[in-house]
């Protein structure tokens, strides 16, 4: 009897522990005659299917380890969810949810409320803030959304601590990181030359370096903090050594700042994957050596290693790849007829906001550089094949003269050899016909000028 007993017991455990560790979806999706299953995806890959019935239900299981960002996926509607083991989610497609309705579960109404409800950033209203105003509005964004966060997770005390804190650090850091652009964006929605709060808001982001949390390596998973992070260090690196490569200066910062041996690694790793390529051949030895004697995480030495075999193909003192594409008044160009010119090449498109942002700059620059015979600047638009006419528009709108190119959607060989992975990127070429630096410095960077006229000389 004992053993029975002990049997059901253990049966019943079972069968609990695998409740908590499974989210049950259900709902109804609207039956078009096409759409038949609705899709779970995390990261763009399908992890399940759910079958539609006659009747326009579905539902369906799904075993998970811990909270996750996911999307239910019907016909052309994608839902975001965020979700927790033991949560029973139900979502109808097509149709708004009724007030004090969760969007699937509580998780998710916790994050798009943090995200998009509470102090939303509409950039028709903030970028035509004056400065005074737009700190104090992000200042207040910030107190309220963690005001906020507080309150909606006393009412539903199960949200899980860790994704919690999660979605703060991200709220946080994306608020610290709105200001890093905000003057650009600023000034071009206000037709400004100049920004006179400059002082102010240099003083503002060093205030807010200051808050910068460098022994917490849960915050690694949070690319808000990786890039406000990797910004502040970038502001003190370029102020180091200037005889050094900005990679070396790195190293000695990280090794002198950081103390946690975590987040020290993950940047040492980070900062070696992104500038590598831009040491020269016979320095990237050394660079190697210095990585790793201070890395002992295998697998970031082993990307380095992929990224080393990258470098030498693809990187500084790599031959330029060459490349024939037509301007914006239909005249083809090559790359390679420009050899013994230093040759600065911008990679943009009508889309990008920061790619907008430094057009202003480029515009101004070239116009500084204009009577250098040795130096060319080429601006190559990576829009799609069917905004090619909205690219000449914004060419004619903008004022942007001297060569401007059309890549388009269909040369996925210029995205492979200059690794473009994100825009704007930039490469300079030098005359020898190799690349210098790839995704190097912007125009809106004062030494950019500086630099193309070295390499001139």
């Amino acid at each position: 009897m004992r053993k029975k007993l002990f049997t059901l017991l253990l049966l019943l455990i079972t069968v609990c522990g695998f409740a908590q560790n499974k989210v049950i979806f259900k709902g109804t999706a609207p039956l078009n005659g096409k759409d038949k299953e609705v899709e779970v995806k995390e990261n763009n890959r399908t992890i399940a299917v759910f079958p539609v019935k006659e009747d326009g239900t579905f539902s369906g299981e799904l075993a998970l380890d811990k909270v996750k960002q996911l999307s239910l996926n019907y016909s052309v509607c994608a839902l975001p969810i965020i979700a927790k083991p033991g949560r029973e989610i139900t979502i109808t497609f097509g149709s708004q949810p009724k007030t004090g309705k969760f969007i699937g579960s509580p998780e998710t109404q916790y994050y798009l409320d943090m995200r998009f409800l509470v102090y939303p950033g509409d950039p028709a209203i903030i970028f035509s803030m004056p400065w005074h105003v737009y700190k104090k509005y992000q200042s207040d964004a910030l107190v309220t959304k963690m005001r906020f966060s507080e309150i909606f997770c006393m009412a539903y005390n199960d949200i899980p601590p860790l994704f919690k804190k999660e979605v703060e650090q991200y709220n946080k850091y994306s608020n610290y990181g709105l200001f890093i652009m905000w003057p650009q964006f600023y000034m071009n929605t206000n037709k400004l030359t100049e920004f006179k709060e400059e002082a102010d808001w240099k003083a503002h982001l060093e205030s807010l370096f200051e808050k910068i949390e460098w022994n917490d390596p849960f915050l690694l998973g949070i690319p808000a903090y990786i890039s406000f992070a990797e910004y502040s260090m970038n502001e003190k690196i370029k102020k180091m050594d200037p005889s050094k490569s900005f990679l070396m200066n790195a190293y000695s910062h990280l090794n002198t700042s950081i103390t946690n041996k975590e987040v020290k690694e993950y940047f040492m790793y980070h900062y070696t994957n992104k500038y590598l390529k831009d040491e020269s051949s016979a320095n990237r030895g050394a660079a190697i050596e210095i990585f790793k004697a201070n890395v002992t995480n295998e697998r970031f030495i082993a990307q380095v290693e992929k990224i080393l075999a990258d470098a030498k193909q693809f990187g500084s003192d790599a031959p330029a790849y060459d490349f024939t594409l037509e301007d914006v008044n239909g005249k083809m160009v090559t790359l390679s007829s420009f050899k013994g010119k230093v040759v600065y090449m911008d990679f943009w498109a009508t889309w990008c906001a920061p790619c907008r942002a430094e057009i202003p700059h480029m515009n101004k620059m070239k116009e500084e550089l204009k009577d250098n015979k040795d130096i060319v600047v080429i601006c190559i638009s990576t829009d799609q094949d069917r905004d090619k006419d909205k690219w000449k528009q914004m060419v004619k709108e903008m004022g942007m003269t001297g060569y401007q190119l059309f890549a388009g959607d269909k040369n996925p060989d210029i995205h492979k050899f200059y690794k473009i992975t994100g825009i704007p990127h930039f490469t300079m070429i030098g005359k020898d016909g190799k690349i210098y630096k790839n995704m190097t410095i912007r125009p809106s960077n004062p030494q950019t000028k500086s630099v193309l006229l070295d390499l001139a000389k």
